[in-house]
């Protein structure tokens, strides 16, 4: 390792963001409906997404439930494909060249794998937890020694070698994304996020609190995800030019899971019946059911999860939809 460089991540609190948050809601819900709702996968099977690239590949697994086992599926351009069964399989990030990392189970511990167009390849067969892959074909991830010993990866496709992230002290890395300028973003475990880049760690900081998990990152170099505030909070943060800024701070714990760049983010808020999902632009966020028209509105009755937001603006979720599971994608209407 060549040096770390540190930083005092400042935290910014926008005085003024509740009022425009709400009446951005309020005008959205009252408004003009701007997605509109698109189902992925068969209807009665548990298909759930877990990656999107930003050219709008997603990724993740199918629950057959008569064999009660997973399949790995891809959704590239209308088109979804399962993977055949060879054996049970989880896609868990995608580039745009297709290549998909993910993750089966072996008879002691899970298998991480890469697939490409010349078949599937294991990574490090129990030693590898796979996050994130870029087009260049660098994986992110944990890498496990045989004493179990867990350290944040890079691993390269192309040389079949991994570069180690360091840990502090005697808390590991945990890389969770990275971006196609080779820029990682993670977290130390019970500690810090961090940017990760030529050998080269920069300690991004939190919100004020303890600890700090970052989901995603864009080209730009921007980071996003959940982090403690002062008062031991989580709280839904984005980090760019050296400033870390609480995104939704009128409201409760807050994450935020992705992030394009066109500098749209997507997350979500606990509410008193469970969560509510949200897109941030412009500096506010606003509730994602406001954005669909009512005929949308009424099918989709639920959402679990917001798997992220691709270039193009594409949100990617999982939730129930007409008393089913699916997983869907919400599509901007254009102007």
């Amino acid at each position: 390792m060549k040096h770390m460089t540190s930083q005092i991540a400042k935290t910014a609190h926008w005085a003024a963001f509740l009022s425009l948050a709400l009446s951005c809601a309020h005008a959205h819900a009252s408004g003009t409906a701007r997605y509109t709702l698109e189902t992925v996968g068969p209807a009665g099977k548990w298909v759930k997404p877990e990656g999107i690239s930003p050219g709008g590949r997603i990724t993740g697994s199918y629950d057959n439930q008569k064999t009660l086992e997973d399949s790995a599926f891809t959704y590239v351009n209308g088109r979804y494909r399962r993977f055949p069964s060879v054996e049970p399989a989880s896609g868990v990030a995608i580039n745009d060249a297709g290549v998909i990392v993910g993750w089966s189970p072996g008879p002691e511990s899970r298998s991480d794998f890469y697939e490409d167009e010349t078949g599937r390849h294991t990574i490090k067969a129990g030693g590898f937890t796979a996050e994130d892959v870029n087009d260049s074909g660098l994986v992110v991830g944990a890498h496990y020694d045989v004493s179990g010993r867990r350290t944040g990866a890079v691993y390269s496709i192309a040389t079949a070698t991994f570069e180690f992230i360091p840990g502090v002290g005697r808390n590991h890395s945990r890389p969770k994304a990275i971006n196609n300028a080779g820029t990682v973003a993670g977290y130390i475990h019970e500690g810090p996020c961090f940017t990760y880049k030529d050998k080269v760690m920069t300690d991004i900081g939190t919100l004020g609190g303890s600890t700090c998990y970052a989901n995603d990152i864009n080209e730009h170099g921007e980071v996003v995800g959940e982090s403690k505030n002062s008062r031991g909070r989580p709280r839904a943060f984005l980090w760019k030019n050296g400033l870390m800024i609480d995104l939704v701070p009128t409201q409760g714990t807050s994450w935020a899971t992705g992030i394009n760049n066109q500098h749209q983010i997507v997350g979500a808020w606990s509410a008193s019946d469970g969560s509510d999902f949200f897109l941030w632009e412009n500096g506010s966020a606003v509730d994602v059911m406001s954005l669909l028209g009512p005929a949308d509105k009424e099918r989709l009755q639920d959402i679990y999860r917001l798997t992220g937001i691709n270039d193009s603006g594409e949100i990617i979720g999982w939730g129930t939809i007409e008393g089913e599971m699916r997983t869907f994608i919400m599509k901007p209407i254009a102007p």
